[in-house]
Formats: structure tokens, sequence, C-alpha cells
């Protein structure tokens, strides 16, 4: 079962009953009531999230919905979250319609569904088509970034071996994007060797942002000038093709798109190309996250297109942090930056999770003050992910620095079909909580309401 979000004026109240009727024949929930809210959750963000989590987006067209500022700003976070839309249209003219925009164009589309004063059966026939056209369309992987806007709290530590578990333990088909220039997490997964040979064959993120690559050679006094623009269409196939397998022997298991260092010229493009590069990123990271479960990106501690990308674009966003202010004002830097820099709210979607613990007194309090009411205990900064850390405490390791070995060179690590005890026991006392970890993201990603505590567990 999946839910269905109803866009809808008040004006075409009366026809809900009949459209949720439809929508359980077909085996699926419409979510319709704007007034179910959480606590201190807004219209807004209630609305975003139950649009975030959707099956799909029903939108009743009508003369008063084309003018209703809601119907319109459901409708462009739909498209900006790529979901898919099927339109109602009600008595109307469809060579009539030329405003907003939105409605002209999915009064064209192949699901349009067409009534007048009443849903009758053909009008409730061809809903039901249109809602199981949607159902057997490939589902999108779930995207989720690390990013903590400061460094040395493990982002890409945490990363790779959640990413791991994920596939190990869980049976997910797992892909990391390293969006870090720095390329930690590309140096922790591959030999220079490799990472040198895929960045010189267009392998990399790079080709996200700029897919013009995998069409012609870029010549290598151009490597760092911006090329945003695309001279035709990339196949999906070549876009595929961009990430490496980590577990050869089990295609699409354990993936990996490395960084370059050729993307620091991303801090000096301009928004007028903020715009072109987020979107291209945009339709491919769609694509990619078609051939997999779950979508890892890392994140470098700073604001830029890269972050701006990895900020809007992930379903959840896991923060690593320690137990002290200073990791924790990372996390404020970083709802500033999304908020007041790349103009969109994340704060519904982070979720802080404790690293490095040593089990000390001092950690012990700050934890129990962060977790029960960061913004009253730590700082009214912090107030936007009030209820949502993580209970799971990754306790300090030395095992989690030392990713290099473990994924480069010991071919059992990759063996995804050995028993995750086998990695767990490596990791020592890290181990287990990694695998707890690995299936918390599964359960937030999942909108599991009971998979965040206020109560964490070392």
């Amino acid at each position: 079962m999946g839910r269905i979000f109803v866009s809808y004026s008040h004006d075409d109240q009366g026809h809900i009953n009949t459209i949720q009727q439809v929508v359980h024949e077909a085996g699926h929930h419409a979510w319709v009531d704007k007034r179910e809210l959480i606590g201190g959750e807004s219209w807004e963000e209630r609305i975003e999230r139950e649009i975030r989590d959707a099956l799909c987006v029903l939108v009743i067209i009508s003369e008063k919905s084309m003018g209703s500022k809601w119907v319109d700003d459901e409708i462009a976070l739909a498209e900006r979250l790529s979901k898919p839309i099927i339109p109602m249209v009600r008595g109307l003219d469809p060579a009539t319609i030329k405003r907003p925009d939105w409605a002209a164009r999915l009064c064209e589309t192949k699901q349009v569904v067409w009534f007048n004063q009443a849903i009758g059966p053909k009008s409730q026939r061809a809903l039901k088509e249109a809602i199981e056209w949607v159902a057997r369309m490939p589902r999108s992987g779930k995207i989720v970034s690390f990013v903590n806007f400061k460094g040395g709290v493990g982002k890409t530590t945490l990363c790779a071996l959640s990413g791991y578990f994920l596939a190990a333990s869980e049976g997910k088909r797992v892909l990391f994007i390293d969006l870090d220039p720095q390329e930690n997490l590309s140096d922790a997964l591959l030999t220079g060797k490799a990472l040198n040979e895929l960045q010189e064959t267009s392998r990399s993120a790079l080709s996200l942002f700029e897919p013009v690559r995998l069409l012609q050679e870029i010549p290598t006094e151009q490597d760092f000038q911006l090329q945003p623009a695309l001279d035709g269409e990339v196949p999906p196939e070549d876009i595929l093709s961009v990430p490496i397998d980590l577990a050869p022997t089990q295609p699409r298991r354990l993936g990996l798109i490395p960084s370059d260092l050729r993307m620091v010229k991303f801090f000096r493009a301009g928004r007028d190309l903020h715009g072109v590069y987020r979107t291209n990123f945009q339709h491919n990271l769609r694509l990619l996250a078609t051939a997999y479960d779950m979508v890892l990106l890392d994140c470098g501690p700073s604001a830029s297109l890269l972050s701006h990308c990895a900020l809007q674009l992930a379903d959840r966003i896991v923060a690593p942090i320690r137990a002290d202010v200073s990791a924790t004002r990372g996390l404020v830097t970083m709802s500033r930056a999304a908020r007041l820099v790349f103009d969109h709210n994340i704060d519904r979607k982070v979720h802080p999770v404790f690293n490095f613990w040593r089990g000390r007194a001092a950690e012990k309090q700050y934890a129990t003050r962060f977790t029960a009411n960061p913004g009253d205990a730590i700082s009214r900064d912090l107030a936007f992910v009030n209820g949502q850390t993580l209970r799971t405490i990754i306790p300090q390791s030395n095992h989690l620095v030392q990713l290099n070995p473990l994924f480069s060179r010991n071919a059992e690590f990759l063996d995804l079909s050995a028993p995750a005890s086998a990695l767990e026991e490596r990791l020592h006392n890290a181990g287990e909580p990694l695998r707890r970890l690995a299936n918390e993201i599964i359960r937030i990603t999942d909108g599991d309401p009971h998979a965040i505590q206020n109560t964490p567990v070392g």
C-alpha cells in the first residue's frame, strides 16, 4: 500500500469521498486532510513531508484550484521532487487551459482523467488505471545525505559503513556518490590508480553535473572551466554506466560514483548557473535512484552548489555529531545556509546521530539534554531537530577510520554474501551499533513513526 497525496481546492471537496474510495480499491491510501499535524509542525512542513513520502500526487484541476496558491505550491513541490502527478480535470475545455503553466502541461499527459459534475464509472475506471500505471513505474530508491557543516565528525566513515551494512545485513542495493572534492570517501573505497582511471574516463560525480562529458571529450585546458550545457540528450544507459561496482560478483549491490577534484570549480559558479547544474544533477540522480534501493551522498562541510544538492534533494539527512557544542553548532550553520542561501527548508528531515562516543559523564549529560530538547537545552537555533535524533550511538573505535584497508585490500569485506556478524566482529564494539544504524536509516526513509525515540541507546 502506498500513500497518494490529493491536491485540491475547498470548492472541489465534494468529490473527495469518491476519490478516496477509488484509491482504496486500488490498494492505496489517499491523504486529504491537511489539518492532521504533528506537534510543533506547520501546515507547510506537514504538506512537504506528505508529498515527499507519497507514491504520487493526484490533483483536481478546476477553475478554483487553478487560482489556489496552496495547489500551486503543492504541484511545484511535487515537480521539484520528481513525483508522478495524476491530473483530474473537472468540467474544463482543455483548449482553454493556458495558465497556470502546470495545469496546461498536465492536461496533455496520457494519465489525465476527465469528469464534469460527478466522477462517474468511466472516470473512476480511468483513475484506477492511472493509479495502477503509477504503481508499476520503477520505484525510486531513497536518497540519504550525510552532512554537517562541521568537519571531523565522521560523516564519510558513517556513510561508508552504513552503506555496507545496508547492503550486507539489510539486502539493499546501495550506491555511494561522493560530493566532496577532497575525495575522502573515494580514497577510502578505491585505490589511487582506480580513482584516476575513473576520473579520466568521466565516470565520476562531475559527469552528473556536466553530462556533456559523457558525449564528448573535454580538452584538459578546459577542465576547470564551467561546462553546464548539454549538446544533446544523454542516453539513460550512459548515466547508469557511471557507477563502479565495489562487489563485482554482485552487480548493482554496492556501487560508487567517486568525487573529482575538478568539482572545486563549482564554488565559483554564479547563481545563474546553479540552477542549470542542479537540474542536471537532479535529473541524473533520480535516474540512478531507480536502479538502487538507497543512494548515499557524502558531502563536505561547507555551503556550495554541492551541499545545496545534497540538502535539497535528500529524502533524509543524517547529521553525525560529537557530544559537544562545537559539533552541534554545525547543524545550525547547515540549517541557516539551506534557508538563507539556498532558500530551502530542511528542518523536518535532519536526523543527528552521535558518533565517536566515549561514554564519559559529560557526554551522557550533553546527549540527554540535546536529545530531549536541543532548542531549549543547547540553543534556540537547534529547535528544528527536536524529536529527530537517532537512537543509535556509535562508539569511539579505531576501526572506524580504517576504511581504506577494509575496502581496498580486504576482498572478504566486499563479499556481501558473508555473514554480517563477521564484519561486526572486525569492527569490535562499533559493529553492532553500525548495523542498528543501518536499520534505523531504513525506518526513517520509510516514514516509520516509531523509528525516532527521545532516549538514545548507547
